[in-house]
């Protein structure tokens, strides 16, 4: 037996640190006292989605809760002493007749019919108080019997009408278990029916489904656990697992014979609450199972199948956490709920991280449960405690069953507590995604620095910046260590130099962030000279290093370089970036060449689909076209035109288009598709369902219409200019602004250049001539459709108020000899109201100042803009401003802006 001695040592995670958005609160039921026991979800009633059964403890009565929050029905089972346990939950055979069981602490066990609420039989058990009733099939008739296990009195087992088959155990002399927590159900030799397991004080034991032990292990210790049951390291054999409070460990046992495969301390032991709750399921991707378990402490445990402490979270108070699993967000990946003590409800990463936690008013004892209850595809969660209310929360992720692989307390709403024979969670559910990692592994680019050199200095630092490769880090050495070389090279057109010294020299590359999908990585790089180089992977995380793993070295090829490489390499759980190191050691004095690394990694994703159309919308009688990514790739792919009621008007090929490579060789990450509906002309509100492989999803609305993307469009497109207009108040956002523009670059002359627009990202004024003479170019396209627009009534068409606007700022910016002003300009440090940047007096010292030469600047395009402008509103004052400016362009032999086919209307 191996034993695991997992202290403080292992990774904890604060419970302070926290990052997320916390969930919405959709509804709350008020009960009338403490609600201990968790709450079951399943359909048991004709109303809309799930129903939830709550047992109200002091009030002793069960409720039936719809998806709304409002109470169906409740029972008085005539119980004498509060109700602490859950239900389970059965359907008959042939009528499928939801049916209830519960035990209660005076003794009772009562039958319900779940639909109506109404008593179909009762029987004398004995007290269960924080244990619970099991539904399974014992005999392998398709029909569930009823499984009772009691603080004392053994085990009791009924027909689903009532009629007493067993009790264990049979012999009156013989020791009764003490079982304080659930017990556990499951067909764990696959011969069609379900064997009974438990835990009572001295270890776990198995039940045959007639009633016989099967065994018993006794590892002398004293427990106060459930059993859950699973295929943790997917070999195909159960295991059962249980935890203790005398020694405080998580036991591992065989489920077929009961023998101890292995057991991992904790920091403090577990009572009935905490014992009740342990969990399993693939949390990190890897195709075994992980185990969730809490101490009486506040430690919450992650352990890997064969005992190894992944993770430890803990709260701040020492109160006991009772977990759940699932996706529960939509990202794909399986969180782990855990219901606190401490009245919160936390939410942690695979990795054990506090992605975010709510309160309540009083402690949580049980887990909360995932589900989508009102069937609206969006995952809920379900969780109830001391404070009396049932509160139903949602991030809005879509609910995936298969991401769901401990959704309650007891896994199912038999309260079996077992996931063996269950597929796992994301077993065939995701795809492969291979990508590579590292953006700078051919030591192609150099540090060229932003910034311009303006002294002797600056100029060094910026030519020892060049001689640097991009994306790579000196983390030892001096700047005379490293630099790129042109000469001896492996590919392309230069490799990494690295020269010993005195001491080792390091180089790393930039961080490679580190995705919780990320499954593998694997690395290469080439050397010459390398006789002192090592090459390694760094792995660290929020508390730095975490692992390096070594790349090991090939032979030399003729040329002398060598191959260092390591693949398949599994991340560290709680990594969040990982690095390529190079070390060359001191010794020879002949320099190391690097060139060609790769760092490339394999994710498993959810296979996703997205079709991306103009949500603008499309016109009739035009091309209708639009495009879908997904992360997979099949031979054939469809989609469908749909009304908003989701019927298909049209339907259609998606054809293949492959991937894109952006502008620096980075890869989109997505396989493209395009689809064509141009022949469907009939107006209305759409929407697209693309079909790759199986995996369908659907767009946003969009329209088809009668001049559908000039209704929508034009009027947004010019209102911009109106938002970003200065010296004027724009009502809703800010006060007349800038009215002291400008004053001379040295600050010693004042002009007038007020009006114009704020540059899109900041309040500067750069030329807007070319602004007014594309306005004005566009006017002139479609006059007939911007005249009727006149929001403000002025019978002026909107769009000409705005280009007059601006008109009459490049007027003021043609200086008096024909030339203009440079552009106005304080920086990009002013990140408040525009009118509070200056006083808006003139002359008083605070003025914002031209940039540049006051005057002498090329006129050409308000020249252009103005006399464009003077031909829409027949303003002289324009013409002589445009010919003042033209002739100071003829002066000095100027010849225009006519390089792009806007600009060449200037000599229209």
């Amino acid at each position: 037996m191996r034993i695991l001695f997992t202290l403080c040592l292992l990774l904890f995670v604060s419970a302070q640190q926290s990052a997320g958005v916390e969930p919405s609160l959709k509804w709350v039921y008020n009960a009338q006292s403490n609600l201990y026991a968790p709450p079951l979800v399943a359909d048991m009633h004709p109303n809309p989605g799930l129903e939830t059964i709550l047992s109200d403890s002091e009030a002793r009565r069960v409720r039936c809760i719809g998806s709304d929050g409002q109470q169906i029905w409740e029972l008085d089972g005539g119980w004498t002493m509060r109700l602490t346990t859950s239900a389970a939950l059965t359907r008959a055979k042939g009528s499928g007749n939801p049916t209830l069981l519960i035990g209660s602490s005076d003794g009772r066990l009562l039958c319900i019919d779940a639909m109506t609420g109404t008593v179909l039989w009762k029987n004398d058990v004995g007290k269960i108080e924080w244990g619970g009733v099991v539904w399974a099939d014992l005999d392998g008739d398709g029909e569930d019997e009823g499984i009772a296990g009691t603080e004392s009195n053994g085990i009791h087992v009924f027909t689903l009408d009532g009629k007493p088959l067993w009790v264990f155990p049979s012999v009156a002399d013989q020791p009764k278990p003490n079982l304080f927590c659930p017990l556990a159900a499951s067909d764990v030799d696959k011969d069609g029916r379900c064997d009974i397991f438990g835990v009572d004080r001295m270890g776990p034991f198995r039940l045959s489904g007639h009633g016989e032990l099967i065994w018993k292990t006794t590892p002398g210790d004293e427990f106060r656990s459930t059993a859950i049951l699973g295929d943790g390291d997917g070999d195909g054999r159960p295991e059962l697992y249980a935890g203790s409070m005398d020694d405080n460990a998580l036991w591992c046992f065989d489920a077929l014979d009961g023998h101890v495969l292995w057991k991992s301390y904790l920091l403090s032991g577990l009572d009935a609450n905490s014992g009740s709750s342990l969990c399993m399921g693939d949390l990190n991707g890897d195709g075994t199972r992980e185990i969730v378990l809490s101490d009486k402490a506040g430690h919450l445990y992650c352990f890997d199948s064969h005992g190894k402490n992944l993770w430890t979270f803990q709260t701040e108070q020492p109160r006991e956490l009772a977990p759940s699993l699932g996706d529960v967000d939509g990202d794909g990946l399986v969180e782990v709920l855990a219901a606190g003590g401490d009245h919160c409800l936390y939410c942690l990463s695979p990795s054990g991280e506090l992605e975010w936690k709510v309160a309540t008013d009083l402690r949580l004892l049980n887990p909360a449960t995932i589900s989508d209850v009102d069937m609206d595809g969006m995952t809920d969660i379900l969780v109830c405690g001391s404070d009396r209310k049932l509160r139903c929360y949602t991030l809005g992720g879509p609910c995936r069953p298969q991401l769901v692989p401990w959704p309650s307390r007891r896994f199912d709403i038999r309260q079996s507590g077992s996931c063996f024979n269950h597929r796992d969670s994301s077993a065939g559910f995701r795809v492969p995604v291979a990508a590579s990692l590292l953006r700078e592994g051919g030591f192609e680019n150099s540090k060229t620095p932003a910034w311009k050199p303006e002294t002797p200095a600056l100029e060094e630092l910026a030519a020892q910046r060049q001689r640097e490769p991009r994306g790579w880090l000196l983390e030892q050495g001096d700047d005379t260590s490293w630099r790129l070389d042109k000469e001896i090279k492996l590919s392309g057109s230069s490799s990494l130099q690295v020269t010993p010294g005195q001491a080792a020299v390091v180089v790393r590359s930039e961080a490679i962030p580190v995705k919780a999908d990320l499954r593998s990585v694997s690395a290469a790089i080439r050397a010459k000279g390398a006789s002192t180089a090592q090459v390694w992977l760094e792995w660290g995380g929020a508390t730095g290093l975490i692992r390096k793993d070594s790349l090991g070295a090939g032979p030399a090829d003729s040329s002398g370089w060598k191959r260092f490489y390591t693949q398949g390499i599994s991340p560290p759980m709680q990594a969040k970036w990982l690095s390529l190191v190079c070390v060359v050691e001191p010794g020879k004095p002949e320099p190391v060449h690097f060139d060609d690394a790769a760092v490339s990694g394999n994710s498993d994703q959810l296979p996703t689909v997205r079709p991306l159309v103009n949500q603008v919308g499309y016109d009739m009688g035009a091309p209708k076209m639009f495009t879908a990514q997904s992360n997979f790739l099949v031979d054939d792919a469809s989609f469908e035109l749909i009304d908003m009621q989701g019927a298909a008007v049209f339907s259609g090929k998606l054809e293949k288009r492959g991937r894109i490579s952006g502008a620096y060789g980075s890869d989109w990450g997505s396989f493209y598709w395009s689809g064509d509906f141009t022949t469907h002309d009939a107006p209305g509100t759409y929407r697209i369902r693309a079909n790759v492989g199986g995996v369908s999803e659907i767009s946003w609305p969009f329209q088809i219409g009668d001049n559908q993307l000039w209704a929508v469009t034009s009027r947004p497109a010019y209102r911009f200019f109106y938002y970003q207009r200065c010296g004027m108040e724009i009502s809703g956002f800010h006060a007349a602004c800038h009215l002291d523009d400008a004053a001379s670059s040295d600050g010693l002359r004042q002009f007038d250049l007020t009006g114009g627009w704020h540059d899109a990202g900041d309040y500067n004024k750069y030329y807007n001539a070319p602004y007014v003479l594309g306005l004005a170019t566009a006017y002139s396209l479609a006059a007939s459709l911007f005249e009727q627009q006149d929001e403000d009534e002025n019978g002026i068409s909107d769009f000409l108020d705005e280009i007059v606007w601006g008109a009459e700022h490049c007027q003021r910016m043609v200086a008096a000899d024909g030339s203009v002003h440079a552009a106005i300009t304080s920086g990009y440090g002013f990140w408040s109201a525009p009118e509070i940047e200056t006083d808006n007096i003139p002359g008083t010292g605070d003025e914002r100042r031209t940039q540049g030469s006051d005057t002498g600047n090329d006129p050409s395009e308000h020249a252009a803009a103005l006399a464009k402008a003077a031909r829409l509103t027949h303003r002289h004052d324009f013409v002589v401003t445009a010919e003042k400016a033209l002739g100071w362009s003829l002066e000095k032999g100027q010849k225009g802006h006519c390089s792009s086919p806007l600009r060449s209307t200037c000599l229209q």
